[in-house]
């Protein structure tokens, strides 16, 4: 996930993101938060079917507090209301 995520805070371009059924759990969020922390360009993202779980879900939701770009959160059937 880091390899992933590395390079995509440094993207002026990328608008949309799908990473939707990717096994992405709470630790992978971790490194999601940081690219949607210093990404400008990133409007829409879609992690539906990921089983992030509640951890997840507080990772993620802490970190929009500070994102001003993303616009389209899609998070649908992710597990949020449980924990492991």
């Amino acid at each position: 996930m880091e390899v992933i995520c590395s390079g995509l805070h440094k993207s002026k371009s990328l608008t949309f993101l799908n990473m939707s059924k990717n096994s992405i759990t709470a630790e992978g969020c971790k490194s999601i938060c940081y690219m949607l922390n210093l990404n400008t360009s990133l409007r829409v993202m879609f992690l539906h079917w990921n089983p992030l779980g509640g951890e997840g879900g507080k990772i993620i939701a802490k970190f929009l507090a500070y994102n001003r770009t993303l616009q389209v959160l899609d998070v649908s059937f992710c597990c949020l209301g449980r924990s492991p």
